[in-house]
């Protein structure tokens, strides 16, 4: 790495709101708008050839061009021809369906996390959010503040104006009854709650709820509101949570009947309960609070399917608090909000007004939820349309786990497609819990449904292990201020907006449904260049941008930070390399024109491999006289290698430096998908074009 001053960030363009997430399917591709005409570009091998020598010349020279002026932000679903295998997720605490015999200690609230995505500031702030480091408060599998100094504040950082569509997430923690300062919780007494809780499904979660409510009850009389999330991608879990339900009731039942000093309470309403679903709007199913059990569990059967495919969160908590803080004031109860749902909501930008709502009427805020998507706010579910019996991939809200994006958001191609777990909770519904003195519960369990790289992996990391790597949980405005002040970690933001795809529409460039017939091809394959083109200036610039950082990188305080920084620059190193062997993949393709291997194929997808492409005497000699290189074929083939061994060296210090967290897991797969590319024939089912497919909206 080189030890150059770091340049001065560029400016921010503001980042729109994420685009409509419902709306991708199994087929989806990108779309080919450049205005440059394929007939220029993609007409003779020759021309596909002088595109891929362009970019040998960038990748090999380290060409400085100018920085890719942002365009307006654009959302692609790339998809996969064959799903990922299935693997069983690891379960933490018991699924036992009946409800407890006995009546144990519970553990009060400890620390929590919060996750989303977009920043609107006067520099460029992408998104790298320090846990330990920003001086904000960590929440992973355990307590813990962050470590490092408060940043101070800032003219130029404002609150984001934009609508933000990501989810939150929070942590367990450690803060044991005897500690609860006389039981004043939830936004009394100062007491802070639990970023994220482990357990291994709705049972052991509704019995730690129990816990929380016994807890609260030795002291004074609760209303408890339930906000149901109506997403289709919901309904199993609300099968799930029916079978489950009643171990509330039971238990606390069973607790008024053993507890002595509860027994002599002689009022039989010391808890009351609402049941509300909520997707776009917010639908009461109780008329009002009761204490009825059966009315309570019958209430679940009526949770409705919201079509709309958005999850309101926040406003939903908003309402609830408005709708019942009067009521359970003057009945001196404490109001209790849970919220059941799987993404982390389309209204993220009003996450503290529901957190100020909160705390005003000291309603601690209990969320079961699921881990987020390490630095991402999509992941896709698995969908069978009942007619044409096609699968689908939809996307669906589940991260980022920090304020704003911390992660590269392009796989070298197009925009990421994965599913790895960050080992926390969506940022918002962290933030909520902990803030508010709840508990983020995290559900792992068995996501059959849920598709991409690491998907069906064990989607826990050991709480030690990932205790310094804790996100940041403080406010946007906080966090903002944080990076702003850092040059390290406001470039490694920088680096992250000029390479996202939503910022930059045309570095999404196609990996599946090329044409099967060699003319269409070459047209298709001239509109990729320029894509591919437009990507190697980006690396080019931001390689360069990340190596002069090195310095700043020791004195980083924020372990995160530095796990964020050393996995980027490996991406960008490999993405380089294997952006490189996609062109001479075309090339060849082009020059070679194979016969598909299946009778039934209709087209051809790029697939990673790690095989890598070696031009040959021909592809060299075009190259050598197109841009007079006085290197050898052999000088040339040393540099590839040279290339590629330099991103693997990145990635096994990523391995080493970070080992057992998401940093570590996702370098081990760039380097298993190897770094070369490949064209293969398959087949496309023509019923995917068929408009009479109704898609749900999760």
């Amino acid at each position: 790495m080189s030890t150059a001053q770091l340049a001065e960030p560029v400016t921010a363009q503001p980042v729109a709101p994420p685009a409509p997430k419902r709306d991708a399917s199994r087929d989806a591709a990108p779309a080919a708008s450049e205005t440059t005409s394929a007939k220029k570009l993609g007409i003779s091998s020759f021309a596909v050839s002088l595109g891929v020598h362009s970019m040998a010349l960038l990748a090999l020279g380290l060409i400085h061009q100018a920085v890719v002026e942002n365009t307006a932000p654009v959302h692609m679903d790339a998809v996969y021809e064959e799903d990922v295998s299935r693997e069983s997720f690891e379960r933490v605490m018991s699924e036992d369906t009946r409800a407890a015999t006995e009546i144990t200690a519970m553990s009060g609230p400890s620390a929590a996390v919060e996750i989303t995505d977009a920043i609107q500031t006067n520099q460029a702030v992408g998104g790298t959010g320090g846990g330990g480091g920003g001086g904000g408060t960590g929440g992973g599998f355990g307590t813990g503040t962050g470590v490092g100094k408060q940043m101070g504040t800032s003219n130029k950082f404002r609150d984001p104006s934009i609508r933000i569509g990501v989810g939150e997430i929070a942590g367990p923690g450690g803060l044991s009854i005897g500690d609860d300062l006389d039981g004043k919780v939830g936004g009394g007494g100062g007491i802070k709650g639990e970023g994220g809780q482990m357990v291994g499904g709705y049972g052991a979660a509704l019995h730690a709820m129990t816990n929380e409510l016994i807890r609260i009850l030795r002291n004074e009389q609760v209303m408890c509101v339930w906000l149901f999330d109506e997403s289709e991608s919901m309904k199993d879990d609300q099968k799930e949570i029916r079978e489950n339900f009643h171990k509330v009731y039971e238990e606390l039942g069973l607790f008024s009947k053993t507890d002595k000093e509860f027994s002599k309470k002689k009022n039989q309403e010391t808890l009351l309960t609402s049941v509300i679903g909520f997707g776009e709007k917010y639908h009461p199913i109780t008329p009002k609070p009761t204490s009825d059990v059966k009315e309570i569990k019958d209430s679940i059967d009526k949770i409705a399917i919201d079509e709309s495919g958005l999850e309101n969160t926040c406003q939903a908590i908003l309402k609830a608090i408005d709708d019942h803080k009067t009521l359970a004031s003057r009945q001196k109860r404490k109001l209790v909000v849970i919220v059941v749902t799987d993404e982390s909501g389309d209204d993220g930008d009003k996450v503290e007004q529901a957190l100020d709502a909160a705390k005003k009427a000291h309603a601690p805020i209990y969320i079961m939820g699921r881990e987020a998507i390490f630095g991402y706010k999509y992941a896709r579910v698995k969908w069978m349309d009942p007619k044409y019996k096609l699968w689908h991939w939809l996307p669906i809200l589940r991260g980022p786990e920090t304020p704003f994006r911390e992660c590269l958001q392009w796989d070298g191609l197009h925009a990421r497609w994965d599913a790895f777990s960050s080992g926390f909770g969506p940022y918002e519904q962290v933030r909520l819990a902990k803030e508010s003195g709840g508990i983020f519960f995290v559900l792992p369990g068995e996501e059959e449904d849920l598709s991409g790289a690491g998907a069906n992996e064990k989607r826990q990391f050991d709480a030690l292990d990932m205790k310094e790597y804790e996100p940041n949980l403080g406010s946007r405005r906080e966090y903002g201020q944080q990076v702003t002040q850092s040059k390290f970690r406001s470039t490694v933001s920088q680096a992250i907006q000029i390479m996202d795809p939503e910022v930059d529409k045309q570095l999404n460039i196609r990996e599946l449904h090329y044409p099967l017939e060699l003319e269409p091809f070459k047209s298709a394959a001239g509109q990729e260049v320029v894509k591919a083109n437009r990507a190697m200036e980006g690396l080019n610039n931001v390689i360069p941008l990340l190596e002069k950082l090195e310095p700043l990188r020791a004195k980083e305080e924020s372990e995160r930070w530095r796990a964020h920084y050393d996995l980027i620059l490996a991406q960008c190193y490999a993405y380089r390399v294997r952006l490189f062997q996609y062109l001479l993949a075309m090339d060849d393709h082009v020059r070679k024109n194979p016969k598909p291997v299946r009778a039934n194929s209709n087209e051809w997808n790029v697939r990673r491999t790690p095989k890598m492409i070696e031009p040959d005497e021909e592809q060299y000699k075009a190259l050598k006289a197109a841009f007079k290189l006085k290197m050898s074929r052999d000088e040339y083939l040393k540099d590839l290698k040279e290339h590629e061994q330099k991103a693997r060296d990145l990635f096994q210090f990523v391995i080493t430096e970070h080992p057992r967290t998401p940093w570590a897991r996702r370098a081990q797969y760039e380097m298993g998908m190897g770094f070369g590319m490949e064209f293969v024939d398959g087949f496309h089912n023509p019923n995917y074009n068929n408009l009479d497919i109704k898609v749900p909206k999760f």
